[in-house]
């Protein structure tokens, strides 16, 4: 091979390594555009997730509560909870709103609501089951009492009966 020959086959890798590292800085560029559009679009997502509120017990129920203080004529109503492993939330109706909860007969209803999960289940606590011992953290979560799944049926007829017997 003479030197003309080795000069030639040089400038062929070297174009070759030009056309390579051209190539790759297209992709590099190409690859950090996307990546900069990916972390935006994560950015604006935890923007939009930031602004999200979560739909809470009380602003979901308020409206069948209201219609239930009205048909029992009580002067207004308590919500306490949620507690425990279950989120149990008692809404309690009352006669007086300005005398304590505790005060004989002062409570005209109430209805203890507790999460399943995925949803919401009425608890009776004027029915028990022997489902947990005694001091167990089922037992102290009210797992003994019956807990019935929400349907259609529990229209506020239904309801105004259940809750005077809670």
């Amino acid at each position: 091979m003479n030197s003309l020959e080795i000069n030639l086959k040089k400038e062929q890798i070297m174009k070759n390594l030009q056309d390579y590292n051209n190539f790759y800085i297209k992709k590099v560029g190409e690859y950090f555009a996307t990546e900069h559009k990916i972390r935006q679009e994560i950015k604006d997502l935890e923007e939009e997730m930031n602004r999200l509120i979560f739909p809470s017990f009380e602003k979901v129920f308020i409206p069948i509560i209201k219609l239930i203080k009205k048909e029992l004529k009580a002067d207004g109503y308590e919500i306490f909870g949620p507690f425990g492993l279950s989120c149990e939330t008692t809404i309690y109706w009352l006669k007086d709103v300005q005398k304590e909860i505790t005060v004989k007969n002062n409570i005209l209803g109430s209805l203890t609501i507790i999460s399943n999960g995925d949803g919401w289940m009425v608890r009776n606590t004027s029915q028990t089951i022997n489902k947990f011992n005694k001091r167990t953290i089922g037992e102290v979560n009210g797992g003994n009492y019956v807990s019935l799944e929400i349907n259609e049926k529990m229209d506020i007829e239904w309801l105004l009966k259940f809750i005077k017997t809670q």
